[in-house]
């Protein structure tokens, strides 16, 4: 059994974790290290925020750390 550290919900198995995951906020800016659910929110807020700043392409989502 896994739980999410954002909500606690009990999952089965790690890959229904990385599933739900997806739910909370995977997109992290790499400037200010703010969270955003969708990638067009992190473009909208770089844009808006960091616009003197390069935005790179690919995105990463922010990892989760397994545990076993």
């Amino acid at each position: 059994m896994v739980f999410c550290p954002y909500c606690y919900k009990v999952h089965t198995n790690y890959w229904r974790l990385r599933l739900h995951w997806r739910m909370h906020e995977p997109f992290e800016c790499d400037v200010c290290y703010d969270t955003f659910k969708t990638l067009s929110d992190l473009r909208d807020h770089h844009i808006s925020l960091h616009r003197e700043l390069p935005f790179d392409l690919p995105f990463r989502p922010v990892s989760v750390e397994r545990e076993e």
